[in-house]
C-alpha cells in the first residue's frame, strides 16, 4: 500500500475546525506547527494580513494511505473553515520510529 505525506497550509485561525474534520479520517498523528509567511500572493489573505504585508499560517503534516486522500480532501473541503488551504500530497519512500 502507498503512503503518502499530506501537508495542509491554511490560515492559523481554521486550525481548530481542520483537526475537527481530520480526526475522522486521518488515523496517524496531525503536526501543526505555525508559519508566518512573507510574499506577494495574498489571494488567501484576510485584511488586516494584506495591510501588515504577512500570513499568519499554520502548517499541518500527517502520514496516510494513497486510498485515503479524497476522503481526507473531501472532508477539508466540507469543514467548517473561514479561508482557503493549499495541500499537497508527497510519495513517501520510507518512514519508521526508532525506540
Amino acid at each position: 500500500m502507498a503512503e503518502l505525506r499530506v501537508t495542509l497550509y491554511a490560515a492559523a485561525s481554521d486550525e481548530a475546525a481542520l483537526i475537527a474534520a481530520l480526526r475522522e479520517t486521518v488515523e496517524a498523528a496531525i503536526h501543526v506547527r505555525k508559519e508566518m509567511v512573507h510574499g506577494r500572493d495574498f489571494s488567501d489573505a484576510s485584511t488586516s494580513e494584506r495591510v501588515t504585508g504577512t500570513l499568519d499560517r499554520i502548517a499541518m503534516e500527517f502520514l496516510c494511505a494513497a486510498e485515503q486522500l479524497d476522503a481526507i480532501v473531501a472532508a477539508i473541503d466540507d469543514s467548517r473553515r473561514s479561508y482557503p488551504v493549499r495541500w499537497l500530497a508527497t510519495d513517501l519512500h520510507a518512514s519508521g520510529r526508532l525506540p
